[in-house]
């Protein structure tokens, strides 16, 4: 066998018994032999590698069947990590994880309302080099990092199309800018297609083949998971419910259209509503929520509008997707407004389902809203530890 062929099988099988010992939480060398059906001598070579390069670990001894008691290796967790960012605007949330996606450093700023684009760059920089610092990781055990990021993005190209929020931001290749800074590959994503997979894994939805997530934030967005796969479309922009017409004759929209979704359910959206029914600002939608408990009958009216609006939207791609499983999240309690849109689904019967279609709230935390990112660059970047 020519010696590329023999540096192949070696890479092959290296990531063979790597992946074994990582789909376990401890495994002997005679347990790897077995399941890889690799031969003894090969398994042992390769697991004392791994274990100098600080890839696996041993971690006490299993039980004897007479002799020696065999040792146990698990996968290192600590042996790198990744980088998300949560680009939400003006707030921005960054999270550092291991390898199994535990949060090992958090951050979230708030940037200037009025940030142009150059200015959020500058501020993007300086807040990944301020959580690196703050996480004490050398930067070089870094895999990469990935992005969510709002609008209209071309993410197999790395570009972030359009931002309305930031002045001058449109077409920007933010996912190359940031690469060539951290020197790390860097993936962008849709914003909530991210908080959909850190969702699953905080709530242990791993399993559920077929859901639409559903994030209130600064817009509204969803994000379409069937056969267990993440629904992205030709660009990465699926889920756009933010501009579906719930009201024909409704406000008008920046994009030309009447009656948007996001219009009635976003969190500016109930901000103005309530300034328009009382005459008073509030600083977030959050607020809403004391208010409400309080029995403020302009936040229960707010709440009520945001909810009907979104079961007609749920309705809607209810029906386009044939899903059930829906779970609506934000960064602060949605009871009300799930109340009101399960009512609202609830008269409009979903007989071409013909299942119940119940809505329940998410419960990934604000802390975990960088997860995602985090997540992708696992996905992507993982096995590359292999490669040296």
């Amino acid at each position: 066998m020519k010696g590329n062929n023999l540096s192949d099988v070696k890479k092959a099988n290296r990531q063979v018994v790597y992946e074994c010992i990582w789909s376990h939480k401890a495994v002997t060398m005679t347990d790897i032999a077995y399941m890889t059906h690799l031969s003894r001598p090969t398994v042992t070579s390769l697991v004392q590698e791994m274990t100098a390069d600080n890839l696996v670990v041993k971690s006490g001894y299993g039980t004897s069947n007479g002799g020696r008691s065999p040792v146990l290796y698990h996968a290192n967790a600590g042996a790198a990590y990744a980088m998300g960012i949560d680009l939400e605007f003006p707030k921005v949330r960054m999270a550092i994880s291991n390898l199994e996606c535990k949060n090992i450093c958090f951050s979230v700023r708030v940037y200037p309302r009025d940030s142009d684009k150059d200015q959020m760059i500058r501020l993007l920089k300086q807040q990944i080099d301020d959580l690196i610092l703050d996480s004490g990781i050398d930067r070089n055990r870094l895999l990469g990092v990935g992005m969510g990021i709002p609008g209209v993005i071309d993410y197999k190209h790395n570009h972030s199309v359009l931002f309305e929020r930031i002045e001058g931001w449109e077409n920007v290749p933010i996912g190359d800018i940031i690469q060539r800074y951290v020197g790390k590959p860097v993936y962008i994503c849709n914003d909530v297609n991210l908080l959909s997979w850190a969702e699953r894994k905080a709530a242990h939805l791993e399993d559920v083949q077929n859901m639409l997530y559903i994030v209130i934030r600064s817009g509204i967005g969803m994000a379409i998971w069937t056969d267990g796969s993440l629904m992205q479309g030709e660009m990465g922009n699926s889920g756009r419910i933010g501009h579906m017409t719930v009201d024909k004759n409704g406000l008008e929209c920046k994009c030309g259209s009447r009656g948007c979704l996001g219009l009635y359910t976003s969190e500016k959206a109930m901000m103005r509503i309530y300034s328009e029914l009382t005459g008073k600002e509030i600083k977030q939608a959050g607020d809403l929520v004391p208010l409400a408990e309080s029995g403020d009958k302009a936040a229960l009216q707010v709440f009520e509008t945001c909810g009907r609006y979104l079961g007609i939207g749920i309705v809607n791609v209810a029906n386009l997707f044939d899903i059930s499983e829906v779970v609506v999240s934000a960064s602060f309690d949605v009871s009300y407004i799930l109340r009101n849109a399960q009512y609202a689904l609830d008269v409009r019967k979903m007989n071409t389902i013909r299942r119940e279609v119940k809505i329940r709230e998410g419960l990934l935390a604000e802390s975990g809203f960088g997860l995602g990112g985090c997540l992708l660059v696992l996905d992507k970047e993982h096995m590359s530890l292999l490669e040296g």
